[in-house]
């Protein structure tokens, strides 16, 4: 997720750090932890980095850090506040004294994703209604609490459609599905490109709603087929997708998609189904991607020994040399 608003109350300094080159993903399995399915048989991890995406400062003397951890561009989740040592001028913080904790992402983040079906006439007349409905379904659960979802459908119209706004209500995105039963399309042809525009603009107006917190904006697009409207170009699509600061994932489904345009907007993942029967686990995957990169976002909180001046704070990953850094006020501090 790359999108972030910055509302911290100093100016915050990032740094970003690399692994030692002959670092296997067998040493990330280690320090990911027991448990957790890390694959060991592929490439070296070239580039780890610890990337500073803002931070607070916060009376009585509580300082949050928030932050994205990566290996050669893959998100590292999971991990918990053993994995950090702080320091405040150079100088450890005890993870016992300061009370240091990893704060739950949904303390920090809005986690937003919609969900753009394709609802032409390829796919109405075809009677795939259900299998979509389904495979909507699974995604939706695979999601589970933590994000607000959103369900807008496109054919030929130059609008998207929106079925159910954003929210995190399980029950009115259920109802919503269920509603596409006997769908009869509007519109048959296929405006593929104007509704991926259409949907990062309802991202992008869903962002200025929550300005209270870092704004993860994600764009999941389903469909069966090519741009047959011509409204927008393939290339300007593109263009949009790698301007933005929201994730997209594009779904394909048979043998009438253009996969090389879908992985071209698909900025972050591109899937394709050979069939309606694998619709539902295709689905599955980029829900657990989704998930993947949103438990790669940590805020790390702390209380602070400090009660007055200005300090330089460093916080390290455990095992390797990769760090971020900043300045924090400490004027007004106190216990409590």
């Amino acid at each position: 997720m790359r999108k972030v608003l910055f509302w911290a109350v100093m100016t915050l300094l990032a740094v970003s750090g690399c692994a030692d080159e002959t670092k296997k993903k067998r040493d990330t399995a280690e320090w990911l932890g027991e448990g957790l399915d890390v694959d060991t048989s592929g490439p070296e991890c070239f580039d780890l980095k610890m990337n500073l995406l803002d931070a607070q400062a916060l009376r009585p003397a509580v300082i949050r850090i928030y932050f994205k951890l990566t290996c050669d561009d893959e998100p590292v989740p999971s991990l918990n506040e053993e994995s950090f040592t702080v320091l405040e001028d150079g100088s450890n913080i005890s993870i016992f004294e300061s009370s240091q904790q990893i704060v739950p992402t949904v303390a920090g983040y809005q986690l937003s994703t919609m969900l753009l079906l394709d609802m032409s006439g390829s796919m109405v007349d075809a009677g795939l209604v259900d299998e979509l409905q389904d495979a909507a379904s699974t995604f939706i659960e695979r999601l589970g609490d933590e994000h607000e979802v959103a369900i807008y459908l496109f054919d030929g119209r130059a609008e998207i459609q929106e079925l159910v706004p954003f929210t995190g209500n399980k029950d009115h995105l259920s109802l919503g599905l269920s509603s596409l039963s006997g769908y009869e399309t509007v519109d048959p042809s296929t405006n593929l490109n104007g509704a991926i525009l259409r949907g990062l603009d309802v991202i992008d107006m869903e962002s200025s709603v929550h300005d209270d917190k870092l704004f993860g904006g994600t764009l999941a697009v389903f469909t069966d087929g090519r741009d047959q409207a011509g409204r927008v170009t393939d290339r300007d699509a593109v263009t949009r997708a790698e301007d933005t600061d929201h994730s997209i994932y594009t779904i394909g489904l048979g043998a009438e998609i253009d996969s090389t345009h879908l992985s071209s907007v698909g900025q972050d993942g591109a899937y394709f189904a050979d069939d309606v029967g694998g619709l539902a686990g295709v689905f599955d995957e980029v829900a657990s991607s989704i998930l993947t990169e949103a438990n790669s976002l940590y805020i790390l909180a702390y209380c602070s020994p400090k009660r007055a001046g200005v300090h330089n704070l460093e916080v390290r990953l455990n095992g390797h040399d990769v760090s971020i850094s900043r300045q924090f006020n400490a004027e007004g501090f106190t216990s409590g």
